[in-house]
Parts: structure tokens; sequence; C-alpha cells
């Protein structure tokens, strides 16, 4: 992390930040105008509904937006979401008017149509349409809605018009999963995937993903979708078929884990909005931007959807879940899984952090050392007399391997492994004392350490050895902080409605929530990639361009 620079102040501040907006506002006002791109959400897009040729793309209706593929390049692109001003992005139907290059969309909220110069989406939201076709004729768009009814749209915006007009017997409807699809007795098929002439995939554990979407061009491309598995591409000239997944497995994200190479991610929360029983670890990959799926149904080990954390070191992943703790050597494509017959303090791993020759896992009954390479296990008492201590958060600094846990704060010099402890304010108290302060969120740069419980943040700046207590309170609503990032003197929040982003050099704070681009108001994690940042939350997975916005200086 870059240095933001000394504190300097009396050693206890108090300072109490009063936001003068209401709910009703917060929920309605972005902070700022945004250009396209300037935040793009990753959902679950593995159940394709449509799909339409534009000039340069042939864009997917999805269960998690409008995904693009480029024709002519053969490459994905990101997918259009509500994160791009759509009131909606479980999308049933597409259409790319050719004679406007306007780009339409229906989804759960109504619909929705982009023109080529916009930065935002234009909505026409009402969630009793339910359409699941487009198409056109010579004058006017066509939409059909679930129940068999026909309506005209005008080609340059507007609500659906009554449907007793008749239907004109030119119009051509954009292929969709009400299509009939064709025998697939000759095609071939990714080398892990298996199906048969009636289009049913199977993959390597005979799960069933039937063909739901088929479409040939004039010059035999093929464009179509696998209900379940994802997107499919193609040369109809050879007959092979390709399978594109795109999106989480599940859009809860609850665990992040950003590395050079791409983002991993988990939940250990329900998905309250899923689209998809497939569970585990989702990767997105940076190098090509394609996902992997590591399943808890394919992989024995990881045989939980409870995932409390991940980490990443030296080619190693490290998985927290509530049936011990799962490393997958990545070098060695090999599996292990411990708990407490392997010597943790619990089966219940809530957070680990890890140096290249040792790791922390932290535990509902304390805390546990991992020596690398050998794996060989030793539990800690953080007090001489053993008061047993649910650690929540464990992040290794630079010098202090600090941990947050249900008895206050505890500091670890990374030299000597001398243990320090401290209350709710800051104050240090003896190793034995038993405190009320509750600590689940840290963040750490190079010259100030953050702790959240609650809606209450502790700053320490280990220079001067100084505390102080920032508090927040609201009109309307109580924060819960669930995770904090720090870069370059800002520190981002994320919170049960939404995320808080600080300048810490004069307290000057923005909210920002789904009606900025965040893909849910719930923001589990946060990790800053240098110029983005990355949330996970409740609804998807979100990337900001924060940067052009927020001034290093």
């Amino acid at each position: 992390m870059a240095v933001i620079g000394k504190f300097y102040g009396i050693s206890l501040l108090l300072i109490v930040l009063t936001l003068n907006l209401t709910a009703q506002d917060i929920w309605n006002k972005p902070v700022r105008l945004y250009r396209m791109g300037d935040w793009i959400s990753y959902k679950n897009c593995n159940y394709p509904t449509s799909l339409t040729e534009g000039n340069e793309y042939y864009y997917f209706g999805t269960s998690g937006g409008v995904v693009p593929f480029q024709k002519y390049s053969r490459r994905w692109e990101e997918p259009y979401t509500t994160s791009d001003g759509m009131a909606g992005d479980s999308v049933t139907a597409v259409y790319f008017d050719k004679t406007t290059s306007y780009l339409w969309a229906a989804h759960e909220a109504g619909i929705s149509y982009l023109t080529p110069t916009a930065d935002r989406w234009v909505n026409y939201i009402n969630p009793q349409w339910r359409i699941d076709r487009f198409g056109a004729d010579n004058n006017s768009l066509w939409a059909k809605t679930i129940d068999g009814a026909y309506h005209r749209i005008s080609r340059l915006g507007g609500d659906l018009q009554p449907s007793e007009f008749q239907l004109p017997e030119d119009v051509i409807w954009a292929p969709s999963n009400l299509d009939p699809l064709p025998n697939f007795g000759l095609y071939a098929i990714n080398a892990d995937l298996q199906f048969d002439m009636k289009g049913v995939i199977f993959d390597q554990d005979f799960r069933e993903f039937p063909i739901c979407l088929f479409h040939s061009t004039i010059g035999k491309d093929v464009y179509g979708g696998a209900w379940g598995l994802g997107m499919i591409t193609g040369d109809d000239n050879v007959k092979r078929l390709n399978v594109t997944p795109m999106g989480p497995l599940q859009n809860s994200i609850t665990s992040l884990m950003l590395t050079d190479s791409g983002i991993w991610m988990s939940n250990s929360i329900p998905d309250g909005n899923r689209v998809s029983n497939r569970t585990g670890i989702s990767f997105l990959n940076f190098s090509d931007w394609t996902w992997k799926y590591n399943e808890t149904y394919l992989v024995q080990e990881l045989a939980t959807t409870q995932v409390f954390d991940i980490n990443y070191r030296n080619r190693r992943l490290w998985i927290g879940t509530d049936m011990g703790l799962v490393i997958h050597d990545m070098e060695k494509d090999q599996w292990k899984r411990m708990g407490m017959t392997k010597g943790l303090s619990d089966e219940i791993v809530t957070t680990i952090g890890l140096e290249d020759s040792l790791a922390w896992i932290g535990t509902p009954h304390g805390l546990t050392l991992i020596s690398l390479p050998g794996f060989k296990t030793r539990r800690v008492n953080l007090s001489p007399s053993k008061i047993p201590v649910r650690i929540q958060k464990i992040v290794v600094g630079k010098d202090f391997i600090w941990l947050g846990t249900d008895n206050g704060i505890y500091s670890v010099d990374k030299k000597n492994h001398f243990v320090r402890h401290f209350d709710a304010f800051g104050d240090e108290v003896e190793l034995n004392e038993l405190i009320s302060g509750n600590f689940s969120g840290i963040a750490v740069s190079d010259s100030v350490v953050i702790f959240s419980r609650q809606n209450i943040l502790v700053k320490y700046a280990p220079f001067l050895d100084e505390w102080d207590i920032l508090q927040y309170s609201h009109e309307q609503e109580v924060v819960t902080i669930f995770d904090m990032a720090i870069e370059d003197g800002y520190l981002w929040l994320g919170t049960d409605f939404g995320a808080l982003l600080i300048r810490l050099s004069d307290n000057y704070l923005e909210r920002y929530t789904t009606v900025d681009g965040l893909a849910g108001n719930h923001v589990y994690k946060i990790n800053i990639d240098g110029e983005w940042v990355w949330f996970g939350t409740d609804r998807g997975l979100t990337q900001y361009h924060w940067r052009l916005y927020a001034s290093k200086n």
C-alpha cells in the first residue's frame, strides 16, 4: 500500500460525522454522473435466453445481463447490467435494431434500450409486461409477452402499445429459447463435456445441461446457450461447439481475494437471488477474462457451501470453511483439508493471514499457526490464562500481525511474536483482561491501521503509537461495517447500505449504492486494485474505476 502520511493530534479524538441525507435521498441520487464503463458488474450469466446480431457484436440475453461477443476478434466483453443503468438484468429478450442502432433488452423490471452515444440505458418500468421475445417489421418493433399477446413499440423508444394491433406477417423475430433446436448428432463440444443428439450436455459428473438456444448464421457461425452452463459459440462448417461460462457461481459474494492473475470469490450467506444450484469457488482470470469454477459438488475436500475467507500466497489458495481449512496447491493441482484432527483450534475457520513461512488461522475457539512448507500446526493462546478468544479477522501488516476478536484487538510483533492487547478505545490492557470490544474488520497501510466494531472505527498510527476514534451517526439507518480497505489516504468501507469512501485527510465522505452502480447494497468485501476497486455484494461482483474521481493528492 502507498504511504498515506502521518496523523498528528491528541491521542484520543472523537469525530462524529452526521450525514444530512435521508435514506430516500441516498437511494435516488447518485454521487455523480458517470461514463459508460465506470462501473462494471458480473453476475451469473449462465442461463441464456436470447440473442441478437449487431453491427460488430452478437448480444446474449442472460440471467445476469446482456453479454456482448465481438464477431470479428471473437472475444467476450463485460456484460451490461444494472451498473450501466438498466432497471433490471435478468434478461428475457434482446434485440438490436439496425435501423436506429438501438439495443433493446426486456427484463424483470420492464424494458430498457441503449442508444449508440448514450452513457446510460433508458428504462420503461413495468414488471407486469413479462416480455419473452423481440422482433421487428419494416415500421416498428414488436414484443411478445408470456401470455401470448403482441405489442408494438416505437423504434425511437416508448411504452408498449395496446395489444389490439394485428401482428404483421413480415415480423422477423430475434433468436430465443422459444425456437426449435436442430439434431446435434454430428456436433462435437468441449473436451470435458459430452452431449447427445437431442442437445443435452453432460459434465464430468453426468449432470445434465440442455442446450436452450441455437442460431446458425449465413456464414455458418454458431451462437447459442446451454441452460445453467453458459453461452455457446461455434462453427457449423466443422460442427464444433464451445461453451463459455460467465459470472460467479452465486451472486452473493462474501469472500474475495485479489491476485495478480485474477480474483477469487465465494460466499457464506445463502444467495437471496439464487439463479443456480451450483456452489463453490469462482475465479475471474485477468489474462483473458474467462471464468473458472471449483465446485463443492466436484471437489471432495471442498464439501461445503459455507466459505468464510479466501487468501492466496506462493501459488497456494487457502479457503476457510465451516468444515475446516482447505488448501489448493496450484502448481501440483492438489487439494488438502485440515481440521481439528490435524491440529486446528476448531473445524470452523473464520479468517486467514499468510506469511511466506507461516499461516495464521483464526477460528471461533482461538488461533492456530501452520509452519510452511511442512504444514506443522501449533495452537496458540493470546493470554497466559488461556482465555478462549473468537478470532474474527487477521491481517498481516509490515511489522505486526493484527487480530480482531470478540475480546478487543491484539497485535503480534512479526520479529519476536510479542503480543499486545487493546480495548475498544485503543487503550492497552493486560493480556488476561476481558473487555467488551467485538472487532470484525481491519485495514492496514504503512502508516495507519483502521479497526471496525459494529459501526465504529478505531484508527491507530503505529509511528506515533496514537489512537483516534471515528464514530459515524446516521439519521435513518444504522450502518454495519463488513469490510474495509485503505489506499493513498482513502478508506473504503463495505456496509449493509452500500460502500463508503472516506478521505482521511479531512474526513470527507461519499456513499455509493446501486443507484451509482453497485450490484447490491450489501457490500461484504472490498479489494483495491490500483485505479479500480472490487466489491463483493449480495447481488454480484462489481468493479468501479474510482481513481477517475478520487485525486491522489
